[in-house]
């Protein structure tokens, strides 16, 4: 079994059968790989930085227009224009909301920037080097297919730059998936991460799993304050199924989901979800194990939309018949959680260029 994760945005590109070569530079400027700060030792190019940072503050933009009854600030949202709606809305914020937007973004656009590169000096205590040989020539491979997907690279380069990336960028994203897959085969042949059928049935029914259902009032089709409003009054119906003891009738839990919830899982599989710490959105994972069974949770803000959350009992019977994709949440969970500890421990230092960044002004 291998375990993926992506970073990178997919990208909508026209198929092309063949990839028509062009003298294109593929190269970062000096600007571009100038060094910012360093994880663990590793070098981060403003470039880097530069394309965290401008992913979260366009999903901080998104919602910040979505929340606004101002129909303009709807259609730019629609546009998918990530110029636009980051113009829009900043010139929304006064001087103490720019701050807080900015404390908030930096922080977010270090943590991606740790999680990326601290999995390398993971990888290097367990033979792998990630700017090997064996690391470069999978890593070419890989960026030549991509390329190929697209009629020049001319056409490449622009399509990426919508995503705020350049070649060196989805390089190194490219690395850094190659380096997680490879990380993950070396701790499972280690022990390090058990995927028997008797460790996963362990895990699962252990104090790091739950199994949890939700009502889910979606951004997808919703703005945010449409949403939380919703939210609001489904929430009132859910508070009256809830008994003195605070446990829930699960019947009219689910009855009150076929009503209002706006998640597809939820329909398609009627025992919800099975997690385990590590695995799914940290707010949801957070919400759930701070219940007890049977209770439910308040309106939880996650990034699919606002939720309300009933944990349920955990079914062995369900575990053992759904074993591969148990096992898949089980694996997935402790790794993902075995790299949040290698983050956390990261020694992550910026420099005075990093002091230079003004993030209202990145292009």
């Amino acid at each position: 079994m291998r375990i993926k994760r992506f970073f990178a945005a997919a990208l909508a590109a026209t198929a092309i059968v063949s990839f028509v070569s062009c003298d294109t530079d593929l190269s970062s400027t000096k600007e571009e790989s100038r060094t910012v700060m360093t994880v663990d030792g590793y070098e981060v190019p403003y470039e880097m930085y530069r394309y965290a940072a401008m992913m979260h503050l366009r999903d901080k933009a998104t919602a910040i227009l979505s929340a606004s009854d101002d129909a303009a600030a709807k259609e730019i949202v629609s546009s998918k224009d990530s110029e636009k709606i980051i113009k829009a809305a900043v010139e929304k914020l006064n001087d103490e909301e720019k701050k807080t937007i900015k404390k908030e973004v930096e922080a977010a656009s270090l943590e991606t920037v740790v999680n990326t590169y601290s999995i390398f000096k993971a990888a290097k205590a367990e033979g792998i080097d990630p700017f090997g040989e064996m690391i470069n020539e999978l890593c070419d491979m890989e960026m030549e297919k991509i390329r190929a997907t697209y009629k020049d690279d001319e056409e490449y380069l622009d399509t990426i730059k919508l995503f705020y990336m350049n070649h060196s960028v989805y390089s190194m994203l490219t690395r850094y998936e190659i380096v997680f897959n490879e990380l993950y085969e070396a701790y499972v042949k280690k022990g390090l991460i058990a995927t028997s059928d008797e460790a996963v049935i362990e895990h699962m029914t252990g104090k790091d799993a739950a199994r949890a259902k939700q009502i889910l009032i979606s951004f997808e089709k919703h703005s945010e304050d449409e949403a939380y409003s919703i939210a609001a009054e489904v929430k009132a119906e859910v508070d009256a199924v809830i008994s003195e003891d605070g446990v829930a009738d699960e019947a009219k839990f689910d009855a009150i989901t076929d009503k209002h919830g706006e998640d597809l899982y939820t329909f398609k599989n009627r025992d919800g979800y099975y997690i385990c710490r590590g695995y799914s959105d940290k707010d949801f994972e957070n919400a759930v194990f701070a219940l007890e069974v049977g209770h439910v949770s308040d309106i939880v803000r996650t990034s699919a939309g606002y939720s309300i959350i009933l944990r349920a009992e955990i079914e062995k019977d369900y575990i053992e018949k759904n074993l591969n994709a148990m096992r898949e949440v089980c694996v997935g969970g402790i790794y993902r959680t075995m790299l949040d500890e290698i983050s956390a421990n990261a020694e992550a230092k910026t420099n005075d260029e990093f002091e230079k960044i003004d993030l209202f002004s990145i292009k």
